[in-house]
């Protein structure tokens, strides 16, 4: 509660006794007051060297968390440590494969070639056959035009 709550709010008898305190209490300086017993000096602590007054429940309870989030961390770890070697593995069995195809392939490419030249070779030959079979040959100035009919 505020302090303006506190005011505002109406006190009960015994929250005003323990305000104003007993009636017969007298006030006594404190220098004057006399220990029964002595009490001895507590030891000067340094605040600064003094550890921290932790919760070691809760410290406990965060050392406990964080060593459940280090063994799931690693135990991820190893699991994706396993799915990147059979990956890998399946990655070198595809390559092995694919330079199998690519093996074959380049043995039928050069086949191709070959057939592709000696096919070539062969349409050049007949080209030659049928331009040389087929194109008149010049005339010899004593002999007649086939062209002409010989019947006149």
């Amino acid at each position: 509660m505020t302090e303006n709550a506190l005011r505002d709010h109406p006190t009960t008898s015994a929250a005003a006794w323990l305000m104003r305190g007993r009636a017969d209490a007298v006030l006594v300086p404190v220098e004057n007051l006399v220990p029964l017993k002595p009490v001895p000096d507590a030891p000067q602590v340094d605040e600064a060297a003094a550890p921290d007054r932790r919760n070691w429940s809760s410290t406990l309870d965060l050392i406990h968390e964080a060593t459940a989030a280090i063994r799931i961390s690693e135990e991820r770890s190893s699991e994706l440590e396993k799915e990147l070697r059979v990956t890998v593995a399946q990655a070198i069995e595809r390559e092995q494969v694919l330079e199998g195809k690519l093996a074959k392939s380049e043995t039928r490419a050069e086949l191709a070639e070959k057939r592709a030249s000696e096919a070539e070779e062969w349409l050049a030959r007949l080209h030659e056959a049928v331009v040389a079979g087929f194109t008149r040959a010049t005339r010899e100035p004593g002999q007649p035009d086939p062209t002409q009919s010989s019947v006149a």
